[in-house]
């Protein structure tokens, strides 16, 4: 696996093995971008340059095409934060940020990372915080590996109403129109969402997928994948850290064992001990290393689409019959659009506390393969355990 780390000034590639993959292609996979944040100029998505459509405060669809101000190497920017220096609240935070003065929020405690704040507030059914760094890539790929760190705050609210916040999505954009209109009626299919969401049931592991074309196949109504952990929910699936990551194609044998993802209490591996997980258990103050593998079928309705995710260089999710593009796709879809962050559903907390909360993001990679590894994964069951014969 890559190692990209703060104190190094080049990326070092090992020719280990990623849990659950063997060694195969690397020499083919193209990097396509690479960012840590250190060289960044100290920016924030509420910058007064930025207001250039409706005068007062900074316009919340940012991009480069539309002459903003962005971080090099990025762009597009969507922000509308209920609590922050741009709408009157000079002792809050700006949805986005990438500042030399939170180099505590960095991975290694030096240089930058990209800081994004949700703030809970408003109506109960408004999601807040819409704060998304977008990266365009220069062409569509038919493969897309991602791969970045995330750290949540130690005073990060687990569980409230429903505490459900997006952090990462890649996406298949038409090119044309706003690249943050999804749904239906948007620009922008097939699409994976990863968000982060607890429960009642714990910490989950929820992936969201959209297929195309959106307009009659946004939540996969047309075909869905066979062989997931747990059946999906209008396009959507929220996976425990227990068997869902152990029995990756849900025929109740187990196909997966867990070896480098451990918690932070006692450093068994996560579920180890069949309970829930909770937050201080799987995030607490810890950087994780989260990667994405996405595939696109080779034709429209064909189930050979690949998604893969992987934490801490541990495979959790497996699946390579997905079919992005439906049977009435007009086919063609390419991977070209990465977006980093996300709105919240956060509403824990009364409007007159002004509550905010942070999660960091640091050392980005995108590439069109995964780092040493060949596209398919093969899984040998485990023998069953305490096996009777009578």
């Amino acid at each position: 696996m890559r190692f990209f780390g703060k104190t190094n000034g080049f990326v070092l590639l090992l020719s280990a093995v990623l849990a659950g993959v063997s060694l195969g292609n690397a020499a083919h996979a193209d990097v396509l971008f690479k960012e840590s944040f250190d060289d960044q100029k100290d920016w924030t998505s509420g910058l007064k340059v930025n207001d250039l459509s409706y005068p007062g405060t900074p316009d919340t669809w940012q991009s480069v095409a539309r002459g903003h101000s962005l971080p090099e190497g990025w762009d597009s920017v969507r922000q509308a934060p209920l609590w922050a220096p741009s709408t009157g609240h000079p002792d809050r935070h700006e949805n986005l940020e990438i500042l030399g003065g939170n180099s505590e929020k960095a991975r290694g405690g030096t240089g930058k990372s990209l800081v994004v704040w949700r703030d809970s507030g408003g109506p109960n059914w408004q999601w807040n915080s819409d704060g998304i760094l977008t990266k365009v890539l220069d062409q569509g790929e038919s493969s897309l590996y991602v791969e970045f760190w995330v750290r949540f705050s130690v005073n990060w609210t687990p569980l409230g109403k429903t505490g459900a916040t997006k952090l990462f999505r890649a996406a298949s954009w038409d090119g044309q129109g706003n690249v943050y209109k999804f749904g239906p009626k948007g620009n922008s299919a097939p699409i994976i969402f990863w968000d982060y969401e607890y429960n009642d049931y714990g910490l989950r592991n929820k992936i969201a997928l959209r297929a195309d074309p959106q307009e009659t196949n946004y939540r996969m109504s047309e075909m869905e994948p066979n062989n997931l952990p747990r059946k999906m929910t209008n396009g959507s699936l929220s996976m425990n850290f227990l068997s869902n990551i152990r029995d990756l194609d849900g025929d109740g044998v187990k196909d997966n064992s867990i070896t480098t993802l451990s918690n932070n209490t006692d450093f068994e591996p996560v579920g180890a001990d069949g309970t829930k997980t909770t937050q201080e258990e799987f995030y607490g103050a810890n950087w994780r290393k989260v990667a994405f593998y996405m595939e696109m079928n080779s034709s429209p309705g064909v189930r050979d689409g690949v998604l893969k995710q992987w934490v801490d260089d541990q495979l959790i999710f497996s699946n390579e019959n997905v079919p992005w593009m439906g049977p009435s796709s007009p086919g063609n879809r390419k991977w070209n659009i990465v977006h980093f962050g996300g709105n919240s559903h956060f509403h824990a907390y009364p409007d007159e506390d002004r509550r905010e909360e942070w999660y960091a993001i640091d050392d980005i990679y995108i590439a069109t393969d995964i780092p040493g590894a060949e596209q398919s994964q093969v899984f040998e069951p485990e023998a069953p355990a305490d096996l009777v014969v009578d």
